[in-house]
């Protein structure tokens, strides 16, 4: 990786500036690498560079901010491809919800949760749990846009759970 980095350095002092598929290519080698830290400033690059991330850059980031358990960058840049109207991987939106939630992020994760049922991405459809009021509950997420009957679970807060919330 630091050949690469090198490389770009060589070419900023030259007065190139780097593209999109250039910066993709570094940060997903420090991402394969497990360098959480690297992979963020790269993607920080984008900014510096004034280049709008394309939608292969959160496919390759958000992911590893899972693995990586920094569930608080990964909302935001949730929130960045939902307000880019591209699709998120319900499967990754839950990971997302659940590291908030056990991170006690519940309000991030409620507002991920309200972003998804907003722009009509899944249904969710909560069950009741036992009568421990201040017990999680697990919904069972329905992908509103192709019908699939269980796209994972992920944990909502009981209280939440009196009705059940169907949004098509």
């Amino acid at each position: 990786m630091s050949e690469a980095v090198e490389l770009i350095d060589e070419m900023k002092s030259s007065g190139i500036k780097p593209d999109v598929i250039t910066l993709n290519f570094v940060m997903k080698g420090f991402c394969k690498a497990g360098n959480l830290e690297d992979a963020k400033r790269w993607y920080g690059e984008f900014a510096k560079n004034e280049l709008p991330p394309i939608q292969a850059t959160y496919t390759i980031i958000i992911p590893f901010l899972v693995e990586k358990v920094d569930f608080e960058m990964a909302a935001e840049l949730c929130k960045e491809v939902s307000s880019r109207h591209w699709p998120i991987g319900l499967a990754l939106l839950q990971q997302v919800v659940e590291g908030l939630v056990k991170g006690s992020k519940i309000e991030e994760a409620t507002e991920l949760e309200e972003l998804a049922k907003l722009k009509g991405k899944f249904r969710i459809t909560l069950e009741l749990p036992s009568d421990n009021k201040s017990e999680w509950v697990v919904p069972k997420l329905k992908n509103g846009s192709c019908g699939s009957d269980d796209a994972g679970e992920a944990l909502f807060p009981r209280e939440r759970s009196e009705q059940a919330l169907d949004v098509p």
